[in-house]
């Protein structure tokens, strides 16, 4: 797991967070617990799309890294420091799980719809 380094600033009634080393990472919420949980998430979501798309994931940086590049907004005076942990992708692992029939019909038609597979999950 990484601790990621994420500046936070609040505009107009709301807290922002963003990830510098991954510009189109941005989201807000009303309060702060909320939005730790919203930036959390979003990483993760975007982590997993980089690493679908193949793209490599920046190497997080530390606090004294971020603040020796005069680009990074928590420079300014009225940005606070989060830190959000996430987990980097990994490699797939095979599982062998149970699921309802009908469950396993739906992700037969999604994975099907979407192009993910050949077949069916289900090997039928």
């Amino acid at each position: 797991m990484a601790h990621l380094v994420v500046p936070v600033h609040e505009e107009n009634g709301a807290d922002g967070a963003g990830f510098p080393d991954c510009p189109s990472a941005t989201t807000v919420a009303s309060d702060l617990d909320t939005l730790s949980v919203r930036a959390a998430g979003m990483l993760a979501f975007h982590a997993a799309g980089m690493a679908e798309d193949g793209d490599a994931l920046p190497p997080p940086r530390s606090v004294s890294e971020r603040r020796d590049d005069p680009a990074s907004r928590e420079n300014s005076a009225d940005a606070i420091i989060g830190l959000i942990d996430v987990d980097r992708p990994g490699k797939a692992v095979r599982v062998n799980l149970s699921v309802e029939e009908s469950i396993l019909r739906r992700i037969d038609r999604a994975a099907a719809k979407a192009r993910l597979a050949g077949g069916s999950a289900s090997g039928r």
